[in-house]
């Protein structure tokens, strides 16, 4: 169109305005246009030239997280956390629709557990003095039933079908190793009810949670707000925990000290990653310890042995941390896996090892939909991994250092994750529903629990039998009765644990239980207790890393894998058979115990002896190591030294040295004197109904010092009831092998 003329004189200042409309996306884009100037009467050569350009904005969608990680939800609780849709440069006003892709549950169902609310609205067309408009929107998550998964939040302009996604990761499954970050932000979220009745809610601590890193989180990737729970039917128990709580300063990480105090996230987190470390470490291996850290050692497990590395057990792969748990190969990954020397072939390789490995965990049952094979990538690897995934796609690079601060974060939590659920799949399982435990579930009725698993019941309902069994019997004045519903409170007074090993082996009971404190008041008192509980542990050679601060600090992940080897180890301490030593006093007795390895392996044997009285009963040697398809036998050689009858137990520990591991056997050994012989004769003459005084000798055969009791036996006559002490010495070199035993059976 044509501006009209208009006359400027000296000085004037003409404004021209230009108004663009647009009602459509396609009509984005940058335009540009030249204005001619002219001077009246001179039209067809223009004054000047006027170029005007301009950018029309196209409208679009944008989220404030374009990945959403939940937190881990025990069954029929539900969690709801937040995110933001922006809708920008919008003419008109726009309608927004959400909704989210349905899950299948682990029992093959497609269900829907989410709400979005809104789920609809309407954003207000862009003016000059807003171009942006923000909606907040709330999601929350709850599921009656198990299940992993990766879902998408869809949001849909409805007029112009313009959309963004969300991809969201969660799972939902009553299991402790699984959901321990619900129960670190929510711990007074009760564990045992009997009725899964959940209309009751339950206010979360006012600390905003993190379920990205175990160490460091982002806040705004999750905002946890209500937490729908059941009401608790449990009243907090006095004693250990209103008592000694205060008392107890939690351990810091060493990289946090300098920072002031840690929320209690933070040091229960840091606390989860050190044991789950020390676990693997010790634990998780065949055979032997092997020593990682998390994340650092444990990713250059990944690459090990390359070419002309020997096999010397210095390093193993966590292919072999598989193997050694589950007793099988990855399907399709062997255990020595050849590695390119390219650097970009090798990456390629770890990422399809890694996520193979994790397709085999996730078939077995583990929850890890949530980790990406590259997270469990070394921080060198996951930085080439990077920059190719972004080379291919035709991205940008990334700056090395932000990789490298997201590396970090996530690596933390994916091996921890990935540990734990080996727990789960591999060793959790192991804890069977003895009939003993069936009687005892009905008897504290457990009915439900929204946080434990069957075996995690099982393991409370154990020790809550042998608790109530075994309190009256270890002491006099026996504590008060209790119920243990959780792996942390109830067990640091360290009184349940006592009981639970007096079940099994109660020699035990007069040598380290006998003095514990029963309503402990100070730290001194419960650092006895637990030391009390680590003698006790050494005595019985459990070669278990555990120290008296894991059990007055109790972290439930930590305590739960003790009480899970305390449950697979403790049945082999019942002994297999009874040894009985029958003789003379002061006649040395030996016998024989013939153990037989059956295996393909070397069986290396601790053999110890635990007895009130160290000096009546030893054995030889005191380590075996048994060739495979070999036996040894085990000497027990007896002196009685007393007439009452001698107890002890014989105790054939394998140790992880390397070797295989045999099952524990424990014997009772029994001595019961059967005859007398003199040690000397003193002759004494004397004429009838006359005392006679003499002097009689006595030697303390003993190393050490003691009083004795002197009995006077009256008899008709030494040849009649005394036996001839030529006859011991004959008695003493007698050899008997009692039974034959093979470890792995028993």
């Amino acid at each position: 169109s044509l501006f009209p003329y208009t006359t400027l004189f000296r000085s004037n200042i003409f404004n021209l305005a230009f108004i663009t409309q647009s009602v459509i996306a396609a009509a984005s884009g940058d335009y540009s246009m030249n204005i001619p100037l002219l001077i009246k009467g001179i039209d067809n050569y223009p004054y000047r030239i006027i170029k005007v350009k301009g950018t029309m904005p196209a409208p679009h969608l944008k989220t404030s997280i374009d990945s959403m990680l939940l937190l881990p939800t025990p069954l029929h609780a539900s969690i709801t956390t937040s995110f933001e849709v922006t809708a920008s440069n919008y003419t008109l006003p726009t309608t927004i629709s959400l909704d989210v892709d349905k899950v299948i549950a682990d029992d093959g169902e497609e269900v829907s557990p989410f709400a979005l609310s809104p789920d609809t609205f309407t954003f207000p067309p862009s003016s000059p003095h807003q171009s942006s408009y923000t909606q907040t929107v709330e999601l929350t998550f709850g599921s009656t039933r198990p299940m992993s998964f990766v879902t998408n939040i869809r949001i849909v302009d409805v007029d112009s079908n313009n959309c963004k996604t969300i991809q969201v990761y969660g799972t939902a499954e009553n299991c402790l190793l699984t959901n321990y970050p619900f129960i670190c932000n929510n711990p007074r979220f009760h564990l045992v009810t009997n009725e899964p009745n959940f209309n009751n809610q339950y206010t979360t601590p006012s600390t905003t949670p993190s379920t990205v890193s175990l160490v460091s989180g982002n806040a705004s990737q999750l905002g946890l707000g209500q937490v729908e729970t059941p009401p608790s039917t449990l009243s907090i128990r006095e004693g250990a925990e209103n008592a000694f709580r205060a008392y107890v300063t939690p351990q810091k990480p060493h990289s946090q000290q300098e920072a002031g105090e840690e929320s209690y996230e933070m040091t229960f987190m840091f606390q989860v990653l050190k044991c789950a470390e020390r676990w693997v470490s010790q634990m998780g291996w065949l055979n032997t310890p092997n020593p990682v850290q998390i994340p650092t050692s444990i990713t250059d497990t990944v690459i090990i042995k390359k070419d002309k590395i020997t096999n010397d057990g210095s390093k193993k792969s966590v292919f072999e941390l598989v193997r050694g748990l589950c007793g099988q190969v990855i399907p399709g990954i062997p255990l020595n896996p050849s590695i390119p020397p390219n650097s970009q072939e090798k990456v390629k390789l770890l990422h399809w090892l890694m996520n193979t490995t994790l397709t085999f965990l996730k078939v077995q049952g583990a929850k890890l939909n949530h980790i990406k094979p590259e997270w469990l990538l070394s921080s060198a690897d996951f930085l080439l991994w990077s920059h190719l995934t972004n080379y291919e796609a035709g991205l940008p690079l990334e700056d090395e250092r932000d990789l490298l601060v997201k590396h970090t974060k996530y690596a933390n939590q994916a091996w921890v994750d990935v540990i734990l659920q080996l727990v789960k799949i591999f060793v959790l399982v192991r804890v069977k529903r003895t009939k003993m435990i069936a009687n005892n579930l009905e008897n504290y009725q457990p009915s439900f629990s929204a946080v434990y698993s069957t075996e995690e019941r099982v393991l409370l309902a154990w020790m809550s039998h042998h608790y109530e069994t075994q309190r009256t019997l270890v002491w006099d004045k026996a504590p008060t009765p209790r119920w243990v519903v959780s792996f942390d409170n109830d067990l640091l007074d360290s009184l349940v644990l006592a009981c639970v090993l007096s079940a099994y082996c109660p020699f035990l009971v007069a040598k380290h239980f006998k003095d514990m404190y029963m309503n402990i008041s100070t730290p001194e008192e419960c650092f006895h207790n637990a030391l009390c509980i680590i003698h006790a542990l050494r005595d019985l050679g459990i070669d278990y890393d555990i120290q008296p601060s894991d059990i007055m600090q109790p972290n439930p992940i930590s305590m739960l894998l003790f009480v899970t080897h305390l449950y697979l180890s403790l049945p082999h301490y019942k002994p297999k058979s009874k040894v009985l030593f029958e003789g003379a006093l002061h006649e040395v007795i030996t016998k024989e115990i013939k153990i037989q390895n059956p295996s393909g392996k070397n069986i290396t044997y601790n053999v110890s002896i635990s007895s009130d009285n160290s000096t009546a009963f030893t054995a030889q040697p005191v380590a075996i190591n048994i060739p495979a398809g070999a036996s040894r036998k085990v000497k027990i050689r007896f002196e009685s030294f007393w007439l009452h009858p001698s107890t002890a137990k014989l105790l054939l520990v394998s140790p992880r040295n390397g070797a295989g591991c045999g099952n524990t056997l424990v014997f009772n050994l029994h001595s019961h004197v059967t005859d007398i012989f003199p040690i000397s004769s003193t002759k004494v003459e004397s004429a009838v109904y006359k005392t006679h005084r003499f002097n009689l000798t006595v030697t303390n055969p003993l190393s050490a010092g003691g009083v004795f009791k002197i009995v006077l036996i009256e008899s008709n006559g030494f040849r009649q009831n005394l036996k001839d002490p030529r006859k011991q010495s004959f008695l003493s070199n007698s050899q008997t092998t009692i039974g034959t035993y093979d470890p792995l059976t028993l």
